[in-house]
């Protein structure tokens, strides 16, 4: 039978949300379902338009399925370092065989930074130098497979926060460090690496990344402004 999904967007909101607060710190934003984006590369729809590459993810109304080898890259921008910063997605996994990378510029354990779920179902936010990470999470089970979920991450400073569905999720607090500069490229889907390790499986509706941390009543904004 035809999964049925619960989520679907017809129009393009303004830029963005018709709210000037949640212009600022806007680094990145990918509504991967609209038409603007139904190709390769693709501009990003924000003041930067950074170019996104296409590889193997398919285009639909509800954004782009990933298979298992599947990724988009943004190119070498946005190495947050010292910065506060804001990853965020709608997701619709389908299995969770396997650690499910959704944003990140980085090569685990050893730089940058990602936003993934883990296959007990917990939500990540990791910040990574050479042989060492740091983790905050979301409890086990708060992500299950083929539902749809508004996921984010945030850094400021040491403190690490997950919010699911514009919630605060967070279970276990990391002290975060500086993520170490890197050369990696911005993906979205998995690493870019040649290691080109934990593919998403399912659906990444739209993407978000703020150069700041974002407030509890800012995300929970963007989750019912989109939903």
């Amino acid at each position: 039978m035809p999964i049925t999904l619960p989520r679907a967007t017809t129009s393009l909101p303004a830029f963005p949300f018709n709210d000037w607060r949640l212009q600022e710190g806007l680094v990145l934003y990918a509504p991967l379902w609209h038409e603007k984006l139904n190709k390769s590369p693709f501009p990003s729809q924000d003041f930067y338009h950074h170019s996104g590459i296409i590889t193997g993810a398919t285009w639909g109304s509800q954004g782009r399925t990933f298979d298992g080898d599947d990724l988009i890259t943004c190119g070498n921008v946005l190495d947050f370092t010292t910065e506060s910063f804001t990853l965020g997605a709608w997701i619709y996994i389908t299995s969770l065989a396997d650690r499910r990378w959704i944003v990140n510029k980085a090569r685990a354990g050893q730089w940058g930074y990602s936003l993934w779920v883990y296959t007990d179902g917990s939500l990540y936010i990791s910040t990574y130098q050479p042989g060492v990470s740091q983790d905050t999470n979301s409890a086990a089970g708060t992500i299950v497979i083929n539902t749809w979920y508004f996921v984010v991450g945030t850094r400021s400073g040491a403190v690490g926060k997950v919010y699911i569905n514009g919630s605060d999720a967070t279970s276990v607090s990391g002290t975060h460090v500086n993520p170490d500069t890197n050369t990696e490229l911005l993906t979205i889907g998995r690493e870019a690496n040649v290691l080109a390790r934990f593919p998403m499986l399912g659906i990444i509706g739209e993407v978000w990344i703020y150069n700041r941390a974002l407030s509890q009543a800012e995300i929970q904004f963007i989750y019912l402004a989109t939903k």
